[in-house]
């Protein structure tokens, strides 16, 4: 071939004709191209050829060029070069050249042996190959090869060359080992070449058939397997080839021999087992199998299989009484030995013996019995009652065990008892005996003492038998419902809660498993508690009195004045040392009926009556009704109070000792406060006006006015309605009644309370006052003359000079006036309402309520649940994922957030709260853009805080470190986050962690959101965690009063207060140590005391050796079976003991034995790895839940008595008392008169309690307290304490040398109205008595009577027996426990869970000053700081000041 090319003629050529063809002959080849084509490749011409080529271009009109000429020759043909053989087998020759010249279309390859006569062979392999090889060949044989290139026109040159094939190979290194009695091992190295298949043949050495197998041409090993034992045989390997075999290798080995075991021995039979032993048998054993089965019967036999080194075995679980064959048969690795067989005999069963039945109770029997010879599967029992008609009851108990306590059984009954020895095969002997239950004893000897007014304290002697415990049952000897009680496992119990004078039925019955005992029958009495010889006197036509013979233990008295009509009456209390009443307003000759009732602190005895009729009244002149009160001037609102917004109550006392004309002062005074407002609306201050006496009554509600006038107009026609004084169930009325939101209460807002009163309360007031200040009110208290400072202090917020005015009388108003309206409108004019926070009324925000997450709102809240919180006695509430719980800000805070707060929050991550960002807690706009919040996040581990600057740009500050962390562990933390105008400080768990600068913060818009949880990313999504306190606190320095007492690991008991909910009982509870009293007389001995309680434990003696094992204790029995009708399920048993294992099954016949798999010779032992690489260590897993609260601890043993302490420090010198108020001589005599006897009648009731031996604790049927221990050391001094509650009055010293002011006094109980003397009442004067009851309101009072003339002077009555002071006010437990106490189950009177409130400093007791003669000089302690422009105007009132306030010279 070659190429010819040619340029364009024309640009108009349609066409190219092209010819070609050798030079000088005629026949060409043509062919036709298109005009653009200008190059062409001529193939298929001959070699060595000159050809002559011919162009015509071809135009569109047909015409064409003149022919273009031009000749080519074509080159010769060629011979391949550098032919190579190489690469020989033993059938196979590889062969290879160089490419030949030109266009060759394949190659031809001749080759044949070099002998003479071989036979040539051909083979070609395509032009563009080089190599071929040549395939079966000749082993060893020389071949000439030659090739030669083909092309198109025939064959080119030939090159020649030569080579030989390796001789046929054999295998190498053949060998037979590892032989067992029925196989043989051989292996091998490969034969060269490509062996196709390994032919193995063998057969016995001393002549027989020979066997042939294979195994493929990669495998070097073979197992020959059923061969014959103790035999040598011979082996050959041969290779082969895809051409034939190759040489033959042999070798040889030798099969071990194969026996049976020898002298085989059965022997120790028992009645399920039995020995067998033999000796080896010869060869490589590697088991031996047993077999035994009884000699009779159509058991299947049974197998063991033990190693060769084990020839001694034991039988077990076979038949008792049985001969068995035994076979035993060693095992090889390829098959059996032969058998040798024995023979042995089982022995016979047996039973128990000596059976005893011994520890009768009413509902049961203890059975023993020696065992059974040989091991025994359990024990049976049946026992059955022999009277009536016997029933078998059946329980058992394991082998091992050889006693049992039959119960429940029928008491006083006779059983028979057979004990069955049960073995794994069936039942052996048996054995009978008989026991006989006792009946139900009742208790002996009930005795009744320690009567009191009620209780009384029953004992009896226990029953003969155990019991369960007894009961009493008791009621009234006359009548009434008996009660009862179970009272465990004791002897003596203190009936509680009786009435007093009252005679009691008591029974006492003992409990038993089986039912209950009959009575043991006796009487009790509790002490009379009532008043005697009631009579009346004076008797007049609108009055009467009644005196009677005081009771030793009163401590008021209750009177009840009803008329005979049913009409409405009084009713008065009184203290005990009061012996006489006179009532006043009554009808005339209208018969009325007196009840007199004996109080102590928490009875009231049985009411003693009395009848009279008053006199008929004289006729008197009528008087003209007074005028109308013209209408109220409005006053104009005071500076201070203007924007004021709050809901202001205010509480007046309405009390008897009150009256009309104070009434109207303390109306006027609230007309005044009122008056003060600027807005009375519900956009400003919303007021509410209650009076109190015996019940509360509201004259207007809070949302009842919306205009100044009004209201002011309203407090005109309140009438004073009289009555006793209880403040504590006032107080509970404002909370119940007057704090809701259908009266117009708002949230978040400040509230404000005013209460008015002039004396002490009737009730208990603390409780009702801790809640008013719990609920967030700022309670201003105003007390007039003679007043408790302690329960007003109780009352009124802290502090509690900001919140207690004390007055001498009611024209004193006007002095406090100015100070508490400014106090009240401060108040009021808060941004913050006030909350009561851990004893504290302080400015915040109760979060959680604006959430309505409270116990009793929640579960109306979507995506809220309660749970247990960081103690079980708190709640805490789970915030789901996206609850997005939001509250408009308007309504939260609707004058934005105060310049500086504290967050507090307590909360939990859970497992689930995500790690993304998230708020717990922000304030955004509409639009959910944030402003103010705290985040956390959880992939960093970090919290941050953030809000707006004045500016407008968003700051935050983070915090992080270890503390931090801790938040991200699981478990409940308290966050304290405070925020100022300048810096933000972070507390966790009441520990200061960091504090980082900040800038001033601008306010917020209040038209938007306040969002818990919501994720930092998304669209109204919220992250899942836990919440139990979140409260904004409007000051920076709260941290320093939290001390963490919500969480476990920062409690401090002895410094917190008790848990919430938490059960607390009088006579166990224990306060801190009081400091020691004096020493006391010593008293009279007392009668022998009952056995005390066991001392602490003594000090641990030498360690003992180790004991014996004590016996198994007995087992429950099993319950008896039941009859054919369904009965009653019965109780539960006590679970029985692990069961012992079931006896084995038996094993099912041999199967048919498989072939065995192809056995592969052992490789070569490789050599060991590396240690690999230690992997990473695993990311921790997630936080499990909380665990369940672990069970308390066991009572530790008491501590050593610690050595006395160093002395203390002396105390800091107190301040110096208050002045007490200026008496007359005649007052002074009075009050040291009362104060002797007051001391001598308490030491004289000490005396008599010590005498009549009354029990001053509260029995305990767990401890009876021992006798007082020594006064305890002296503690360390601690911090100094806030003012303690006055003392009792001092005795009035003579008038000298002024001396430094002792403390004021606290004063006595409130006193009602006051008595008359002795002597018979005179002619009533002055003011008339009150006018009938009007139509449909009260009227208006009567005009001022004539002044009657003066009655002649009573006749004195002779001195009547002073009663004896009552008791402090405190409740003595042994009096009270258990009791009800103001309706709140409370012994003594109430005090908040963290402690009694301690003052912050002296009330607030502004007072007039007093004109006196006595000298300036006597004056001069108080002279300068009295009025002293240093001091606060509303403080230059008070009584007494710091020492340090005295003037210098």
């Amino acid at each position: 071939s070659f190429r010819g090319t040619w340029d364009h003629g024309a640009p108009d050529v349609a066409q190219y004709r092209v010819s070609w063809g050798p030079m000088g002959t005629p026949d060409k080849l043509q062919t036709i191209v298109d005009g653009d084509v200008n190059t062409m490749v001529f193939n298929n011409l001959t070699p060595g050829t000159l050809y002559e080529v011919a162009i015509t271009a071809i135009y569109p009109d047909e015409s064409e060029s003149n022919d273009l000429v031009g000749t080519e020759r074509t080159l010769l043909t060629s011979a391949p070069r550098n032919l190579q053989v190489y690469n020989a087998t033993s059938n196979s020759l590889t062969v290879k050249w160089d490419q030949a010249k030109g266009k060759v279309k394949q190659y031809k390859i001749v080759y044949k042996p070099a002998t003479r006569d071989a036979m040539e062979q051909t083979t070609t392999v395509g032009g563009k190959t080089t190599n071929v090889v040549l395939q079966k060949l000749k082993p060893d044989t020389p071949y000439n090869i030659s090739v030669a290139p083909v092309y198109a026109g025939g064959e080119g040159g030939w090159i020649t060359g030569s080579g030989r094939t390796k001789p046929v190979s054999t295998v190498r290194n053949l060998r037979v080992y590892d032989p067992t009695t029925s196989t043989l091992n051989a292996r091998w190295d490969h034969a060269e070449g490509n062996v196709r298949q390994y032919k193995i043949f063998y057969a016995p050495a001393d002549g027989g058939l020979e066997e042939m197998t294979t195994v493929p041409g990669n495998t070097n090993y073979v197992v020959l397997r059923s061969l014959q034992p103790d035999t040598e045989y011979t082996v050959a390997v041969v290779p082969t080839y895809s051409d034939g075999d190759g040489g033959r290798v042999t070798a040889a080995g030798k099969t071990l021999v194969r026996g049976s075991a020898r002298n085989i021995l059965v022997y120790n039979p028992t009645m399920n087992t039995m020995n067998v032993r033999w000796e080896p048998a010869p060869g490589p054993v590697r088991q031996y199998r047993v077999s035994y089965a009884p000699l009779r019967g159509m058991k299947p036999p049974e197998t063991i299989v033990v190693p060769e080194t084990i020839r001694d075995i034991l039988l077990e679980r076979l038949t008792a009484n049985t001969s068995y064959t035994v076979n035993v048969v060693p095992l090889y690795a390829d098959g059996e030995g032969n058998p040798i067989e024995g023979e042995g005999t089982t022995l016979p069963r047996s039973g128990p013996r000596n059976i005893r039945v011994s520890g009768e109770t009413t509902n049961s029997l203890s059975v023993t019995w020696d065992h059974a010879d040989g091991e025994v599967y359990q024990y049976k029992i049946i026992y059955s009652s022999t009277d009536g008609d016997p029933i078998d009851e059946y329980t058992s108990v394991p082998g091992q065990i050889n006693n049992v306590v039959l119960q429940p059984l029928q008491s006083d009954t006779p059983y028979k008892i057979t004990v069955v020895a049960v073995y794994a095969d069936g039942d052996g002997g048996q054995l009978t005996g008989h026991g006989r239950t006792v009946g139900m004893l009742a208790p002996q000897n009930l005795r009744v003492s320690n009567e009191w007014y009620t209780r009384f304290k029953v004992s009896w002697d226990p029953a003969a038998s155990p019991v369960l415990g007894y009961k009493l049952v008791y009621q009234p000897t006359e009548s009434g419902n008996p009660l009862e009680v179970f009272v465990g496992d004791v002897t003596t119990y203190t009936l509680q809660n009786l009435s007093p004078g009252t005679t009691y039925d008591v029974k006492v019955f003992a409990q038993y498993d089986t039912g209950m005992s009959g009575a043991l029958n006796g009487e009790g009495t509790t002490l009379y508690l009532n008043v005697t010889d009631l009579t009346t006197y004076q008797v007049s036509w609108d009055s009467f009195c009644v005196r009677w013979t005081p009771h030793r233990s009163a401590t008021s008295y209750r009177l009840k004045l009803n008329p005979i009509d049913g009409s409405r009456g009084q009713e008065v209390t009184i203290t005990a040392s009061e012996t006489n009443y006179c009532f006043n307003g009554l009808l005339p000759d209208k018969e009325y009926n007196v009840v007199v009732y004996v109080q102590t602190p928490n009875l009231e005895g049985h009411g003693v009556p009395t009848k009279e009729r008053t006199m008929i009244k004289p006729t008197e002149s009528p008087t003209e009704p007074p005028a109308p009160p013209p209408p109220p001037t409005i006053p104009p609102a005071r500076e201070v109070c203007k924007g004021a917004k709050a809901d202001i109550v205010f509480l007046i006392d309405a009390s008897w000792s009150i009256g009309d004309e104070s009434f109207n002062k303390v109306r006027q005074f609230v007309f005044s406060t009122i008056g003060a407002f600027d807005v009375i609306s519900p956009s400003g201050v919303q007021v509410s006006f209650v009076q109190f006496s015996d019940e509360a009554q509201s004259e207007f509600k809070l949302n009842t006015y919306d205009d100044k006038a009004l209201a002011l107009g309203a407090l005109q026609n309140i009438r004073y309605r009289g009555g006793n004084t209880k403040t504590g169930k006032a107080l509970k009325y404002i909370r119940e009644k007057v704090l809701t939101p259908e009266n117009g209460m708002r949230r978040n807002v400040p509230k404000v309370l005013v209460v008015v009163t002039d004396g002490r309360s009737q009730d208990e007031v603390k409780k009702a006052a801790l809640d008013i200040q719990q609920y967030g009110f700022s309670v201003f208290v105003v007390g007039v003359a003679d007043v408790d400072h302690q329960e007003l202090r109780n009352i009124g917020s802290k502090p509690s000079e900001r919140h207690v005015f004390i007055v001498d009388d009611f024209d004193a108003f006007e002095k406090i006036e100015e100070n508490l309206i400014n106090f009240v409108c401060e108040t009021a004019t808060s941004t913050c309402p006030l909350i009561y926070l851990n004893g504290y009324t302080s400015p915040g925000f109760r979060m959680l309520e604006a959430y309505n997450l409270t116990e009793k709102y929640f579960s109306t809240v979507k995506g809220v649940s309660m749970e247990p919180g960081s103690f079980n006695s708190y709640m805490s509430y789970k915030i789901h994922k996206d609850a997005f719980l939001s509250q408009p800000t308007s309504e939260l805070h609707p004058d934005g957030l105060p310049h500086s707060y504290t967050i507090i929050m307590l909360f939990r991550l859970l497992p689930e709260t995500t790690t993304d960002p998230f708020a717990i807690w922000q304030i955004t706009d509409k639009s959910y853009k944030p402003e103010v919040g705290m985040t956390v996040d959880g992939s960093k581990k970090t919290l941050s805080f953030f809000n707006k600057g004045r500016s407008g740009e968003t700051q935050t500050v983070t915090f992080d470190g270890e503390e931090i962390k801790k938040l991200f562990y699981g478990s409940f933390h308290k966050i304290h986050l405070v925020v100022s105008p300048s810096y933000v400080r972070i507390y966790v768990d009441c520990n200061e962690v960091e504090e980082k600068p900040i800038k001033e913060a601008g306010n917020i818009t209040t038209d938007g959101f306040e969002v818990l949880g919501k994720l930092m990313k998304g669209d109204k999504k919220s992250a899942a965690f836990q919440i139990q306190m979140f409260d904004i606190v409007c000051t920076v320095t709260w941290t320093s009063r939290d001390r963490c007492c919500d969480l476990p690991a920062t409690r401090d008991e002895a410094k917190c207060p008790a848990l919430p909910h938490a059960c607390t009982c009088a006579q166990d509870s224990v306060g801190p140590p009081g400091p020691p009293g004096p020493y006391g007389f010593p008293g009279i001995k007392g009668p022998r005391g009952e056995r005390g309680t066991s001392g602490p434990p003594g000090q641990s003696g030498p360690r003992g050796e180790p004991g014996p094992p004590g016996p198994e204790g007995p087992h429950g029995p099993q319950g008896p079976n039941g009859l054919s009708i369904p009965g009653e399920p019965g109780r539960q048993g006590i679970k029985g003991d692990t069961g012992n294992p079931g006896m084995p099954g038996q094993m099912g016949p041999p199967g048919v034995s498989g072939p065995p798999g192809a056995m592969g010779p052992p490789g070569a032992r490789g050599l060991t790895g590396n240690d690999g690489v230690a992997g990473a260590r695993g990311s921790p897993g997630p936080l499990g839940p909380p665990g369940t609260p672990g069970a308390p601890g066991l009572e530790g043993k008491p501590g050593k008595t610690g050595d006395n302490g160093l002395p203390g420090s002396p105390g800091i010198k107190g301040e110096k008392g208050e002045r007490g108020d200026m008496a007359s001589q005649n007052m002074m005599q009075a009050v040291a008169r009362e104060v002797c006897e007051q001391m001598i009648n308490g030491q004289m009731n000490r005396f008599n309690q010590m005498l009549n031996q009354i029990p001053n604790d509260y029995y305990s049927n767990r401890n009876k307290p021992g006798p007082s221990g020594p006064p305890g050391p002296p503690g360390s001094p601690g911090e100094r304490g806030e003012p303690g509650p006055g003392g009792r009055s001092g005795f009035p010293g003579s008038p000298g040398v002024q001396g430094i002011p002792g403390e004021r006094g606290l004063p006595g109980e409130k006193g009602e109205r006051g008595s008359p003397g002795v002597g018979s009442q005179g002619p009533r004067g002055f003011i008339g008595p009150p006018g009938p009851q009007g139509d449909s309101r009260t009227g208006p009072p009567g005009s001022r009577g004539p002044e009657g003339s003066p009655g002649s002077p009573g006749r004195p009555g002779s001195p009547g027996v002073r009663g004896p002071p009552g008791p402090p006010g405190y409740c003595d437990s042994s009096m009270c426990a258990s009791i009800p106490y103001n309706g709140q189950g409370y012994p003594e009177p109430y005090e908040p869970e963290n402690g009694p409130y301690q003052p912050e400093s002296e009330p607030y007791v502004p007072v007039a000053p007093v004109e006196t003669g006595r000298p300036e000089d006597e004056f001069e302690d108080y002279r300068m700081g009295v009025f002293s422009s240093e001091y606060a105007e509303h403080m230059r009132w008070k009584r007494s000041l710091p020492e340090n306030s005295k003037a210098k010279p």
